[in-house]
C-alpha cells in the first residue's frame, strides 16, 4: 500500500509541474504577443509621425525617426543619407500639401521590425508634380531600448488612370462621336461614354431620360437628320469630374431644317473610365 500511494503522490506531484510549466509557457507566449503587438503599433505611429513631418517639414521630427547610419533608396534609384535627406525635406524646392498612409503592415523580428506600405500625397519638386501614390519598405531597429529607422526604400506607383491631356483628348473625341451619333444612330458610343446612372434634359421638350431612354430615343428619331457635327467644345477639370460646354451644329429633313445643341455635359471618373453622368441641352439658331 505504501508503495501505490507513493507512486499516486509521484503522479501528483508531476502533473502539478505539468501544469504549471504550461501555465507558465502560456504565460510566456502571451508575454511575446503582447511585446509584438506593441512593437507594431509603435512602429505604426512612427509612420503616420514620418507622413506628418514630411507635411510640416519637422527636422526634430526626422532627427527621433532615423538613425545618423539611415540610408535610403530613393523614388529615382540614388542613396541619400540622413544629412542629404533632412537638406532635401527642408528645401523650397520640396512641397507636399498632403499625404496619408493607404496601406501599411507592420512585422517584428526580435530587435528588428519591417514597415511595409503605400501613401498617397500632393507634392511638387521645383515645381514639377510628383502627386501620387508611393510604396515603400522601413527597416526599423531596436538599439538600447530605442526604436529607430535604419534603412528604406522608396518606388513609385505607375497609376492606372488616363492622365488629364489623355482624359480630354479622349472627352473631346467622344463628344464629336457622340454628336455624329444623332445622324447615324450608332448606340455603341452612346452605350461607352453615358453612365448606367446617367440623367439627361431633353432639348425640344424639358423632360428628363436616362441612358436607357437615350438609345431608344436615338434609334427612334436619327433618321429626322441628315447630318449632326461638333462645333467646339471647352473642358474643365475639377479632380475626378470634367465639365464639358460645347455646341453641334445640324441639319435635318424637317422643319426646323437647320439649328445648333448648346449643351453641358458633366464626366466623372470612376474606376479609371471617364462617363457622363448628366447633360443638358437647348436648341439654338443656326450661325
Amino acid at each position: 500500500m505504501r508503495v501505490v500511494k507513493c507512486r499516486t503522490a509521484s503522479i501528483a506531484v508531476a502533473f502539478l509541474v505539468a501544469c504549471l510549466a504550461g501555465e507558465t509557457l502560456v504565460k510566456a507566449q502571451d508575454s511575446a504577443n503582447k511585446s509584438a503587438n506593441d512593437v507594431e503599433r509603435l512602429v505604426e505611429r512612427m509612420e503616420q509621425d514620418w507622413t506628418t513631418a514630411e507635411i510640416n517639414k519637422d527636422m526634430a521630427a526626422f532627427d527621433r525617426l532615423l538613425a545618423d547610419d539611415w540610408i535610403q533608396i530613393d523614388w529615382e534609384g540614388k542613396t541619400d543619407t540622413k544629412k542629404q535627406w533632412l537638406e532635401f525635406i527642408s528645401s523650397p524646392d520640396f512641397k507636399i500639401t498632403s499625404a496619408r498612409i493607404v496601406e501599411m503592415k507592420v512585422r517584428q523580428f526580435g530587435n528588428v521590425a519591417l514597415a511595409t506600405g503605400v501613401n498617397e500625397e500632393k507634392s511638387t519638386i521645383k515645381g514639377k508634380d510628383t502627386s501620387g501614390r508611393y510604396a515603400w519598405t522601413d527597416t526599423y531597429a531596436n538599439r538600447n531600448g530605442h526604436w529607430q529607422a535604419i534603412a528604406s526604400q522608396v518606388t513609385p506607383v505607375p497609376s492606372s488612370e488616363p492622365s488629364q491631356s489623355s482624359a480630354e483628348k479622349y472627352i473631346r473625341d467622344s463628344e464629336a462621336q457622340w454628336a455624329e451619333v444623332t445622324a447615324s444612330g450608332d448606340n455603341t458610343v452612346m452605350q461607352r461614354i453615358l453612365a448606367d446612372d446617367f440623367i439627361g434634359v431633353d432639348p425640344f421638350d424639358g423632360a428628363l431620360y436616362d441612358k436607357s431612354q437615350a438609345m431608344t430615343l436615338n434609334k427612334e428619331h436619327h433618321a429626322e437628320f441628315i447630318s449632326n457635327h461638333l462645333n467646339q467644345v471647352k473642358i474643365r477639370f475639377f479632380g475626378d469630374t470634367a465639365v464639358a460646354q460645347g455646341s453641334e451644329s445640324w441639319v435635318r429633313n424637317k422643319e426646323p431644317l437647320r439649328g445648333r445643341f448648346v449643351w453641358t455635359d458633366t464626366w466623372v471618373l470612376r474606376n479609371g473610365k471617364w462617363q457622363i453622368v448628366a447633360a443638358e441641352d437647348m436648341v439654338a439658331e443656326p450661325k
